[in-house]
């Protein structure tokens, strides 16, 4: 008997087309497919996924945001970047809330601090 009541998986977003983004959905997916299809409804489960993680682009791409004031030179693309301690905070009020019911068996898209 396990005494797990609660699962909050943090995956990425590439879990959404993992035809077309497959290395790096191949991460993610099988457990969002154990989650969905063997879990169901015998524990309760959130998954959220992260989008891009701002720590990348100021850690990576830090030397061509300063000299070109942008952070990214691709015309009209649209990030929300988001924190990885915003994530993790999200996945501990998860787990830690009395009111749980409305986010069981959900998705959940990262995409800033709220």
């Amino acid at each position: 008997q396990v005494s797990v009541q609660r699962i909050v998986h943090v995956g990425c977003w590439t879990a959404q087309d993992p035809q077309r983004l497959s290395l790096s959905s191949s991460r993610v997916v099988p457990t969002e497919e154990v989650l969905q299809t063997e879990i169901g409804d015998s524990m309760e489960w959130t998954l959220l996924r992260g989008g891009y993680f701002m720590s990348n682009f100021t850690r990576f791409h830090a030397d061509s945001i300063n000299a070109q004031n942008q952070l990214l030179s691709v015309p009209d693309c649209q990030l929300a970047p988001v924190d990885a301690a915003d994530i993790g905070q999200a996945a501990a009020n998860l787990l830690t809330m009395d009111t749980y019911e409305k986010f069981h068996k959900s998705i959940i898209d990262c995409c800033g601090p709220e």
